[in-house]
This record gives C-alpha cells, sequence and structure tokens, in this order.
C-alpha cells in the first residue's frame, strides 16, 4: 500500500502563529544552507572578475545585502504560503498564488537593494550615482524572480520530503498496531478458551453435595461463556447484556452473600435495543467494586434501563465517594467511554458522578439508531 504524503492544508493547530513566524530549526538550516550556498557562489564570482571596480569590502558589502534582503523576504514569503496552505483544499490556488507574489517578491528586493545602495554606496550605481536604467532594473526582477522559484522548488521539495516519512512512519505506525491487535486477539481467543475447558474439568471434580462450589464455577463458566460469544460482536440486544450482568451478580453474591444487595429496573420496550456487549456489566462491576467490595457492612447496587426519546439510558448507582476510589485504574470506564465514541461518536457518553455524599452514580447514554452504528460490520 502507497504511502499518501499530506501537506495541505497547513493547520493552524500544527503551525501556531510563532511557529510560522518564528520557523523550526530544520526550517533555519534550510534558509541558512541555501543563502550561505547563494552567498559563497557569488562572493566567489566576484573576488574571482579581474575587471572588477568595487573593493573588497564592497564585494562583501553588497553580496551579505542581497544574502540577507533574500533571507528576510523568502522569510516574509513562506509565512504567506502556510496562510494560503491553511485555507486551500488542493494544490491549485498556491501555485496560482506563486507567480504574482514571487513576482512581487523580486521587485521588493531590487527596491530594497537599490535603496541601499542610495542610501549607502550611490557610487555602486553609475557614474555620480546615476540611477539604474529599466532593463537593469528589469533584468534584477527577473535574477530574483528565478532566484526566488529556485527557493519555492526547495522549499517544497522539503516540505514533500518531509510528508513522505511523516506518511511512511504512519503507515509503519498502523501496520504494527494491526500486527499487535492480531496477536492480542488470537491470545484473547486462546486464553478465554484453555480457562472454559479448565472450569468444566474443574467442576466435575468438585463432589455433588458442595452446591455453592459447583454454582460459582458454572457462573463463572457463564461469563467466560459469553466473552467468547459476544465479545466479537459489535452489539448485542439489551436482553443478553442483561443476562451477563445477572450471572456476574450472581457470582458476586456467592462471595458477599447478604452484603450484597441488588436493585434493578428494566423497561420493557429496551430489551431489544442494540448496545455494544459488556458496557452495563462493566458499570455494574465498577459499582460492585467500589460500593460493596470496600464497605464492611456491604452496599446496595441499583441498575436502571430505559429508552427515552431516542436514547438508551444505562444508570447505576452505588453507595461511597468517588475521592475513595482513588486506586481505581481507571480503564474500564475509559474503556467504555472509546468503544462508544468509536461507534457513535459524540452523541453517546458514559458519566461518573457524586450525586450526594454518599452516592455514586454511574450513567451511560446511547442513541437509539434502527440502522447499523458507526463502526459496526456492514
Amino acid at each position: 500500500m502507497p504511502s499518501t504524503v499530506h501537506i495541505l492544508p497547513a493547520s493552524a493547530e500544527r503551525y501556531p502563529w510563532w511557529r510560522r513566524w518564528l520557523g523550526t530549526r530544520s526550517y533555519w538550516l534550510g534558509q541558512v544552507s541555501f543563502w550561505g550556498l547563494l552567498a559563497a557562489f557569488l562572493l566567489s564570482s566576484s573576488l574571482a572578475d579581474a575587471n572588477r571596480k568595487e573593493s573588497d569590502a564592497e564585494v562583501w558589502a553588497s553580496n551579505l545585502a542581497v544574502v540577507l534582503t533574500g533571507g528576510g523576504f523568502t522569510h516574509l514569503l513562506r509565512v504567506l504560503i502556510l496562510a494560503v496552505r491553511a485555507r486551500a483544499k488542493s494544490w491549485w490556488p498556491v501555485v496560482g498564488a506563486l507567480f504574482p507574489v514571487n513576482v512581487a517578491a523580486a521587485a521588493g528586493m531590487v527596491a530594497t537593494l537599490l535603496v541601499l545602495a542610495l542610501v549607502f554606496g550611490p557610487e555602486s550605481l553609475g557614474e555620480d550615482g546615476e540611477v539604474m536604467t529599466g532593463a537593469d532594473l528589469l533584468g534584477g526582477v527577473g535574477f530574483f524572480f528565478a532566484l526566488i522559484s529556485v527557493w519555492n522548488v526547495s522549499y517544497f521539495g522539503c516540505c514533500y520530503y518531509r510528508g513522505y516519512r511523516e506518511g511512511l512512519f504512519e503507515r509503519l505506525r498502523l501496520q504494527a498496531a494491526v500486527k499487535e491487535a492480531e496477536l492480542r486477539t488470537l491470545k484473547a481467543q486462546v486464553n478465554p478458551h484453555f480457562l472454559f475447558n479448565s472450569l468444566n474439568t474443574l467442576r466435575s471434580m468438585i463432589p455433588g453435595d458442595l452446591e455453592r462450589p459447583r454454582e460459582a464455577v458454572t457462573l463463572l463458566a457463564e461469563l467466560l461463556r459469553a466473552s467468547l460469544t459476544l465479545g466479537d460482536r459489535t452489539t448485542v440486544s439489551v436482553a443478553e447484556e442483561l443476562e451477563t450482568v445477572e450471572s456476574y451478580l450472581a457470582l458476586e453474591q456467592l462471595r458477599f452473600e447478604k452484603r450484597l444487595r441488588v436493585r434493578a429496573r428494566v423497561d420493557a420496550a429496551a430489551r431489544e435495543v442494540q448496545l455494544p456487549p459488556f458496557v452495563l456489566q462493566t458499570l455494574v462491576e465498577n459499582a460492585v467494586k467500589f460500593g460493596v467490595g470496600g464497605r464492611r457492612e456491604g452496599g446496595e447496587v441499583a441498575y436502571a434501563v430505559a429508552r427515552r426519546d431516542g436514547v438508551l439510558s444505562l444508570r447505576v448507582e452505588n453507595r461511597g465517594q468517588l475521592r475513595t476510589t482513588s486506586e481505581s485504574t481507571g480503564l474500564g470506564l475509559a474503556n467504555v467511554r472509546a468503544r462508544l465514541l468509536h461507534l457513535y461518536g459524540p452523541a453517546a457518553a458514559v458519566t461518573l458522578t457524586q450525586a450526594d455524599a454518599d452516592l455514586v452514580v454511574a450513567e451511560a447514554t446511547i442513541p437509539v439508531n434502527p440502522t447499523r452504528p458507526a463502526g459496526g460490520p456492514s
């Protein structure tokens, strides 16, 4: 797959005002190299001319004036090019603007050098300081126009090369990310299958009179089965998600016993709505971990699923304070937010709030779309 070179547009985010005016280290290295090579060529040609009338000091001064003037005008030209690139959707506006701009810049350089000569060295203009002829002025404009055109080619060549390298690195980074995702998928397929088979073996080894251990293994196996069957799907129905949540809560009630109290409210109209798998389960798991596990007296986890105004609302409540959950990595909620953003964009949201002094509320809102969500299977 070929790399795509992106050097348009030059957005304000990538090129803020200070970067446009001050430039970067690589830009100034290019400027010094271009105008330094030109200065060396002009200086060596002038000093090697046996018929020249100027002194060595005048040669140095005139060439320094050319280099500094050229560097200043091309720097302003770069600022203008970046401004055009920020608004252009293709190269045609940029190319179309370059010709008159280059002519204006060449004329500006000639005018600047003429003013400098009149002020600091009128004798360099001719005998008795006579003014340059029109042909001389046009020749100067043509020379500097050609020089600035060469600078343009060099500048855009560097931009293209940098864009090519960035595109190549981005392509390699994406390829590496794809390979890593494929590897993670293979591992996720192998490990749950191994654990699922091991759990079935373990359950068969538990005596029949030990109901609680056998039930715990059964519920854990059901959760693993759900992760295997539902994890590869983009969306599942609320009814399927509720089965996973109920299996998880049943397993946790074996652990916490009376310390865990559950209250559920599910609208019948919401049971067939589609949502990404394990969204509600993650919110409930987070509530159990921090609303029950960290409290000696336990607590109540309440979850509600409702469909209203074209939105599916998942609301989970538990007792506690947000500040007491600092040991949480936040990966669960971050994963839910990322998946919803990928599938539904900004229309979906996940919030975690302190509703009152001892009540934490986690809520996910998902747009109810009769068509498939963005990013879903075709």
